[in-house]
């Protein structure tokens, strides 16, 4: 409901009846001073949002009403809308007794508790031609109105303007001369994923604001932020410039505490755009023709240039520039005048010897590497994303394999990226229809938070609905940082843990550890591959194992199992050589079988665990055989008699389900998840799984008993057959809301 007031006979100020009553509605009209002779029909509409500015708000309306005056004198109606978006009592009480306001303006009450929302509701109600859109606590130089009008209303085509300069102060001074895309036709547009050149002050026709609305943001219920960003970005998708008005400026009040300060802090990111949707288009002009000439503008020659060129650079920390500067005259007679308002802004010469050059930075790596990311994407549209640290021999990478499967059979798109600077040989073991991204080492020059910024923007604007994260660092940072706002983008998280590891000190280390306390409100599910985890879990955390789920991988060999034990003195090991797999209990049992022949195959993960190798080569019953691609390596040419394993610790190893499918009988420790799999019925746990005598005897008494190590080895083999195959694996899956959501 709309109420039009009367002009009040008083000092300006809206009395507390008529105020009282107005608030009762969503919008509110007042109609205060007459306007100057001429036409009463307003040209610009000056858009201001207030919530909690309190007195400062008569210090911003004091401000504008200079512009206005401005305006006057050259003949331009200048109407004022003042958007009181769930503003507190006090800056209701100031703004609507403001004596500046005129019978044209209007005041407009909402509750969007979002500023977006709020601009495009005055926008709305606006009758100017034109729009002004303004802050509630600023200045900007007498100026800006008249000559910003003069400039769009001499542009041919859509243009939206901007104050030339930036004059910060308060908690900081500075001053900044933002981009003109006219003056800077090269400006690199990758540089805006990770920096904003322009402000939220903007001048343009109003259709053109009618036509490319701000967008909610809603921070502390999504998690997105910088709405002006995000209009400035979704501007240049539509082909719409961002230009200067010379000699003009905000006066912009740096707080201690702000909107902008809160979206820093909570890690907001803008929302999807249209901007981002089309990379390609941000190589410059020079590049452009440059590629055209060359006749060979494909996917390829595109990445190529983008890989020569990040490769030269190494992004290092940018050193604060503290040069002092001298405002120019004009700015500092602005100041002058604006000091009538608020007179700390008086130029005096201690006041502008504060003042520094800002440049915003260039930090173009981040936007081109996301270029080269999406561009591998390409045209294809994936249903689930999974982040993984690479794709090696291990068997959470084997689960990656086991997943990506599952998925393809479901008939969904997959989309793997890998978020280490490292190779991953298994790459080539996924099917050819499945898109593979090595972030980690198409950003090996980027910083960890710039690494995250692509990440979390390929994943915003991928058509995936599902993200599923195993073993990556930086995907679970993802989820922490940018979790509230991959939800508010309808993504659903899952992720994959299997065991804890441990550090040098013995101290527990894993990702739940760091992550899930503040990730596990935005998960979906959680997977393990053990039922053992799940427990262990809800100890550590006290997590409800309702999320959880255990998915227990599935083992299928094209042959049909066979019991393949021989009756010789070979045991086969397998695995990294690193303190989990615990090599130096394979290394004492080793001495205390002397008959018994081992034959190893592993490899360590760094210099530190090089000495497990140098001791067991020192063993004349030991055999290094190096690393493996499949267990069918291992047991296609050699007669062993049984599989031992040694971890510390683990979740459900996959390895014994190779070993048991390849026809061998298990020792293994009984830690963790493995129990679930190796017990006196199907093979040869060992409980006293730090001692190397006990495993001693265990093979001992597998090597001297065929019969009842065939025995252990078929009850394996139907528990393998029973509760490991791919067809119980995806029933699984599809049995766990919203993996594979349509």
């Amino acid at each position: 409901m709309v109420l039009a007031a009367q002009p009040l006979e008083t000092d300006g100020a809206v009395s507390e009846t008529v105020l009282m009553h107005e608030i009762r509605y969503s919008k509110i009209f007042f109609r205060m001073n007459q306007l100057p002779s001429g036409n009463h029909t307003p040209q610009i509409s000056a858009i201001v949002t207030f919530h909690a500015e309190g007195l400062v708000a008569h210090h911003t309306l004091l401000g504008l009403e200079r512009l206005r005056r401005h305006a006057d004198h050259q003949g331009i109606p200048v109407e004022f809308v003042a958007v009181l978006d769930a503003a507190d009592a006090e800056t209701v009480r100031v703004v609507t007794s403001s004596p500046v306001l005129r019978f044209c303006d209007q005041i407009i009450k909402t509750d969007n508790k979002d500023l977006g929302s709020s601009r495009n509701e005055g926008i709305h109600e606006a009758r100017g031609l034109y729009i002004a859109i303004f802050d509630g606590d600023d200045y900007y130089s007498e100026n800006w109105l008249t000559e910003a009008m003069k400039v769009v209303g001499a542009a041919s085509g859509e243009i939206v303007v901007h104050p030339e300069f930036q004059i910060s102060f308060g908690s900081d001074h500075c001053i900044a001369r933002s981009i003109d895309m006219d003056e800077q036709p090269d400006y690199p547009m990758a540089n805006c994923l990770s920096v904003h050149p322009w402000t939220a002050c903007s001048f343009a026709r109003r259709e053109l604001y009618l036509k490319h609305p701000y967008h909610r943001t809603d921070l502390r219920q999504t998690g997105f932020g910088f709405e002006d960003w995000h209009w400035n970005l979704e501007i240049i998708a539509h082909d719409i410039r961002h230009i200067l008005v010379p000699a003009t400026a905000h006066f912009y009040r740096r707080k201690s505490s702000s909107m902008l300060t809160e979206m820093i802090a909570q890690h907001a990111t803008i929302r999807t755009s249209r901007f981002f949707d089309h990379p390609s288009a941000w190589i410059n002009k020079t590049e452009e023709e440059k590629l055209h000439q060359s006749n060979k503008r494909t996917t390829k020659r595109f990445l190529s240039k983008l890989a020569r060129s990040i490769k030269k650079r190494v992004i290092k920390p940018k050193k604060k520039l503290e040069k002092r500067v001298s405002l120019p005259q004009w700015a500092i007679d602005e100041l002058r005048n604006i000091a009538t308002i608020e007179p700390d802004l008086f130029p005096t010469d201690g006041f502008l010897n504060k003042f520094k050059s800002y440049t915003p930075p260039l930090e173009t790596l981040p936007g081109e590497v996301y270029a080269a990311c999406h561009a591998c994407i390409g045209d294809y549209y994936p249903d689930i994303i999974i982040v993984v640290p690479w794709l090696v021999r291990g068997g959470a990478d084997l689960g990656v394999l086991h997943h990506v499967h599952a998925a393809l059979e479901a008939g969904k798109k997959i989309l793997v990226i890998a978020t280490l600077d490292a190779e991953s040989p298994w790459k080539e073991r996924l099917p050819e229809q499945v898109r593979f991204i090595e972030l980690g080492k198409s950003g090996r020059n980027l910083s960890e938070q710039q690494r995250l910024t692509v990440l979390a923007r390929l994943v915003l604007q991928s058509s995936a609905l599902v993200l599923h994260i195993i073993n990556s660092q930086l995907g679970w940072e993802m989820i922490k940082k940018y979790g509230k706002c991959l939800l508010a983008a309808e993504k659903t998280m899952f992720a994959s843990v299997y065991c804890d590891d441990y550090d040098q000190n013995n101290v527990r280390w894993s990702y739940p550890r760091f992550y899930l306390t503040d990730c596990w409100h935005y998960l979906e599910a959680l997977f393990c591959d053990s039922l053992f985890y799940p427990d262990e879990l809800k100890r550590q955390f006290g997590i409800s194992t309702k999320k959880v789920h255990t998915l227990y991988f599935p083992t299928d060999i094209a042959h049909p199992q066979q019991y393949r034990s021989a009756s010789t003195q070979r045991v086969l090991w397998a695995g990294r050589l690193t303190s989990q797999k615990r090599p130096d209990l394979l290394i004492g049992v080793a001495k205390a079988l002397p008959d018994v022949l081992f034959d190893v195959y592993g490899y360590c993960y760094n210099h530190h665990d090089k000495h497990y190798e140098q001791a067991l080569a020192q063993l004349p019953n030991v055999q290094l055989r190096g690393t493996y691609d499949s267990f069918d390596d291992l047991t296609n040419s050699s007669d062993y008699a049984l599989f031992f394993y040694t971890s510390a610790w683990d979740g459900l190893p996959n390895v014994l389900l190779e070993a048991v499918a390849h026809g061998l009988p298990v020792v293994a420790s009984a830690v963790c998840g493995t129990p679930e799999f190796i017990n006196e019925n199907t093979g040869y746990p060992v409980s006293d799984a730090t001692n190397p005598t006990a495993y001693a005897s265990r093979i001992k008494e597998a090597l001297d008993n065929e019969e009842e190590r065939r025995r252990r080895w078929e009850n394996a083999i139907n528990l393998l057959q029973s509760r490991h195959s791919s067809t119980l694996f995806l029933q699984s899956l599809n049995a766990i809301d919203g993996y594979f959501r349509s």
